[in-house]
């Protein structure tokens, strides 16, 4: 694969590059130092925009795409990249900011390297939403509608007539449940030390 192609993996996923404007509403709002982002694949958007992002991902062709140099030529900040599965222990210090979009419970297994009062950006596609939901570590404090965030984050997480939200079900299933009201993506903001980085 020639240098070109590996950046054309990030070229060939659109969206990507559409999730900027959430990244840089963010950035100025939360004004996150290190961010983490298990599960990325070669979604690098969020390092045109944060200044140290720890990407971390199982698939075989992310190693070559992370350390191509046509990609790194392309991102104006610091990255590094994590070849690995986030269920397992990883070498990072304490982040101010952890992504979950797409990629299961993130929530969960990742809570460990958000420092106390660090954020969690996260959207329901694997049920992680609900699963931090209901853990109470985690405490809603705004939802994202497109790049927009709102504080007003009242009446959100109230499952539909008939649905049961059980965090472990949804943590081993990964199946959201339906809600009354839903957002694209949530914040949470970590209020207990727990498994918590507190440095």
């Amino acid at each position: 694969m020639s240098e070109e192609s590996k950046w054309e993996l990030y070229e060939e996923l659109p969206h990507l590059e559409q999730r900027r404007p959430l990244w840089e509403t963010l950035d100025n709002e939360l004004a996150p130092e290190r961010v983490l982002y298990p599960g990325s694949y070669v979604d690098i958007s969020p390092s045109f925009v944060f200044r140290d992002v720890t990407y971390v991902d199982m698939d075989q062709r992310c190693p070559a795409f992370f350390a191509d140099g046509a990609v790194q030529q392309r991102v104006p900040y610091s990255f590094q990249f994590i070849h690995g599965d986030y269920r397992e222990p990883l070498a990072v210090a304490p982040v101010d900011l952890l992504l979950s979009q797409y990629a299961g419970p993130i929530s969960h297994y990742c809570k460990r390297y958000v420092r106390l009062g660090g954020y969690l950006l996260v959207n329901n596609s694997h049920a992680d939403a609900g699963v931090a939901a209901l853990d109470p570590d985690w405490e809603l404090v705004g939802v994202v509608r497109g790049s927009r965030l709102s504080r007003d984050a009242e009446g959100y997480f109230e499952p539909k007539p008939g649905r049961v939200a059980n965090r472990e079900d949804m943590i081993e299933s990964m199946k959201p449940i339906g809600y009354t009201k839903a957002a694209s993506n949530y914040l949470f903001r970590l209020e207990s030390t727990g498994n918590a980085h507190n440095e």
